[in-house]
């Protein structure tokens, strides 16, 4: 019997489907007994400097997220909804190459860490162009 070697995608997908058990366990215990005793603490960097860090809003973005809340979470940080696009669109497609009914699925790029980084920047230079430059405050 031949042995195949696991590609990089095939261990992504494994680690997907363990990363969407725990995330399952994980957002039910935050929703339950974590959310409604925490309290809301501001950014530290938006504390003491008064502008918006990349990460800003990310906290919000995967509670919203976790409500159902796409648009807010898409609105609160962009990078949790790109990441989550990425997630789904990845796991479906391996999912139906192991089903057989596409020939391969979504292969890891580079590009997607790249455009990760481009959505953070983006983020936070929009943020802060909106409270300087219009007096939006987003927090």
């Amino acid at each position: 019997m031949i042995k195949k070697d696991k590609s990089l995608e095939d261990e992504l997908y494994i680690i997907g489907w363990i990363a969407l058990l725990m995330a399952v366990v994980g957002a039910w215990i935050f929703l339950r007994f974590i959310l409604p005793n925490m309290p809301e603490r501001p950014c530290i960097i938006y504390e003491f400097f008064g502008v918006y860090c990349p990460g800003c809003g990310g906290t919000r973005a995967v509670i919203q997220l976790l409500h159902g809340r796409l648009l807010q979470s898409l609105w609160y940080h962009p990078l949790v909804m790109y990441g989550v696009v990425l997630y789904v669109c990845f796991m479906i497609s391996h999912t139906l190459s192991r089903l057989h009914i596409l020939k391969r699925g979504m292969r890891f790029r580079e590009g997607y860490l790249y455009g990760a980084l481009v959505v953070l920047a983006l983020n936070f230079i929009l943020k802060n162009i909106l409270k300087f430059g219009f007096g939006i405050i987003m927090i």
